[in-house]
């Protein structure tokens, strides 16, 4: 009986050794790869880095800011560390322990890590590479737990907030921005589900970005619907060109969260009131938004007008019920006017700035935005009063343009959409009221021609001659190492993919790049929409309105009804 027990006790411990090693052999060695911390040098500080793998080629890719392409010796600087100060790490045949100083060449070409288990009798071998970016200043924030408001199960993920450090490095490796943060939180809709997600964070003091004027919130836009990346930045510029008014300034960067490479980003100013952003007394003025049923309601004060259009009110307070009530007249009393096509147009022009007005329409139809008068169309006031007139701006949100878009109607460059007043689904009580409305009295007619004709048209060819091949000339690496850190999910989260687009199985990671057939399609668009407006607007073409029903079905993700579709008509413009 004895020699049974012994027997039983030495299996036991035969079998636990035999799992301890097998975790030893197979998995420990991965642990410790992923928990490879790379501090790289730069004006001598150190910045945190880490490794990323690649999971259609399985290799580990160890991505750079463009800081680091300045160095002059051709090899770049590193600090090794990892928890287990047991294991062995071999960095191409160099043993390394934790805390090492390391250096290796900035050629681009394959490297390999060899890692040995503490009683060194297995080993594991990992190929990385160094990729470089270029051109582009470099975010660097640190924070203590990204999980919870990266993790997409969570419905509240959008309201955690975190606190940390942003630290903002130009690409000539110039320490430009060390602040802490008071907030950094996801931020978006339906962009904020995506793995690449957008972001909001508020300094603790206010201070100025890669130029852009003093403040404390600031946005990093994801792109991630985008395959071009300069839809926003393009529109952006456009506007800023277009007006006097405020429009939200945007830098492009390149993004790491706690050393990891989170792909290139649109950091830019917030539509909002404030100092160096929309300068109104928020005591005496009011700043709303068309927005969305759904989304209304979580502003400091939301109501349906007498047309079923959902207005918000963006405020650090929730009005009392007698400023409601007078806003709410305010609203009412121009929504009358701009629903009443027989009055005179003078009795417009006591209602809404015609100017900004005619700015904000022209800007929508050329970018062919597929959330004209759905939202993102912000308005204001400049006193409080039931006598204000509205003023329109400032712009925003225009990732889904330029026929980047899942409503089939806004990917047709020879059509008016934003005269149209039923963009979505039948069922769908958001609809295209005011803009629509507002195109149907004469003298805004001849307002939104005669600002397309006098200040548009001209802004449209310097972006077609020269300025959208400036942007890919500035961005294209950055690209190219966002396409390889997201790859095929990037065609996944685009609404629409160009008709010339592949990718090889086969090749290395340049393969992902598909800056160039998207941008393409945004260079198409805007020369048909030019094309389009040119004849209906300044030649005064004659043209029929037909419609034809679209044969592709897609999902109507604005309506956040799942199994429910988007309005499949098509309007097109044909000369008569």
């Amino acid at each position: 009986m004895r020699t049974v027990n012994k027997l039983r006790i030495l299996f036991v411990i035969t079998a636990l050794f035999v799992l301890g090693c097998t975790y030893f052999v197979t998995d420990h060695e991965k642990v410790v790869m992923d928990d490879l911390q790379i501090f790289g040098y730069m004006e001598e500080q150190e910045i945190p880095l880490s490794f990323w793998k690649g999971e259609s080629d399985g290799k580990y890719y160890l991505f750079l800011p463009s800081m680091f392409s300045k160095n002059t010796n051709k090899e770049y600087a590193f600090r090794l560390e990892y928890e287990d100060k047991f294991y062995k790490v071999n960095v191409d045949d160099v043993m390394h322990r934790s805390g090492d100083v390391w250096t290796i060449s900035s050629e681009e070409k394959e490297h390999h890590i060899r890692i040995r288990d503490p009683l060194g009798s297995a080993e594991e071998e990992y190929t990385f590479q160094i990729l470089c970016s270029e051109k582009l200043p470099a975010v660097m924030i640190t924070a203590e737990d990204l999980w919870e408001i990266e993790n997409p199960q969570l419905v509240s993920a959008q309201k955690y907030v975190e606190m940390g450090l942003v630290q903002v490095w130009n690409a000539e490796g110039n320490l430009v921005l060390d602040e802490e943060m008071e907030d950094f939180k996801v931020r978006g809709n339906i962009t904020r589900i995506m793995d690449k997600k957008p972001f909001t964070f508020t300094l603790n003091e206010s201070a100025s970005i890669l130029g852009m004027d003093e403040a404390t919130k600031w946005i990093l836009l994801a792109n991630a619907t985008d395959g071009s990346y300069i839809r926003n930045k393009m529109i952006l510029d456009m506007a800023d060109k277009a007006t006097e008014d405020y429009v939200p300034k945007a830098e492009y960067v390149d993004l790491f969260l706690n050393g990891q490479y989170r792909g290139m980003y649109l950091l830019t100013e917030a539509a909002e009131v404030g100092e160096n952003r929309l300068q109104i007394d928020p005591n005496d003025s009011w700043f709303m938004e068309i927005d969305l049923d759904v989304r209304a309601p979580e502003q400091a004060h939301s109501f349906m007008t007498e047309q079923g259009q959902a207005i918000a009110l963006h405020a650090e307070y929730a009005p009392d019920l007698e400023e409601q009530e007078e806003l709410q007249e305010l609203v009412k009393r121009a929504e009358r006017v701009i629903y009443n096509y027989e009055k005179k147009d003078t009795e417009l022009s006591k209602v809404i700035d015609m100017d900004s007005w005619a700015f904000m329409w022209a800007l929508q139809e050329i970018s062919g935005n597929c959330d004209v008068g759905i939202t993102s169309q912000f308005f204001y006031t400049k006193e409080k009063s039931e006598d204000a007139v509205l003023y329109a701006g400032p712009v925003w949100d225009f990732d889904a343009t330029m026929g980047n878009t899942y409503i089939a109607l806004f990917r047709v460059p020879n059509a008016l959409i934003a005269s149209i007043e039923e963009t979505r689904a039948e069922y769908s009580v958001n609809q295209n009221r005011w803009m629509s409305a507002l195109y149907k009295h004469e003298a805004f007619q001849e307002a939104v021609i005669q600002k397309y004709e006098t200040v548009f048209l001209s802004i449209i060819e310097e972006m077609l001659t020269s300025g959208i091949d400036s942007y890919v000339d500035f961005i294209d690496r950055s690209a190219e190492l966002d396409a390889l850190r997201w790859h095929n999910q990037r065609l996944n989260w685009q609404y629409v993919l160009p008709e010339n687009l592949t990718i090889p199985v086969e090749g290395d990671y340049h393969r992902y790049n598909t800056i160039a057939c998207n941008v393409d399609m945004v260079k198409k668009f805007l020369e048909q929409k030019r094309d389009f407006l040119n004849e209906l607007w300044i030649a005064k073409t004659e043209f029929d309105i037909v419609e034809e029903e679209n044969t592709q079905i897609v999902l109507d993700s604005s309506a956040y009804r799942p199994g429910t579709y988007a309005l499949n008509r098509i309007c097109r413009y044909r000369r008569t």
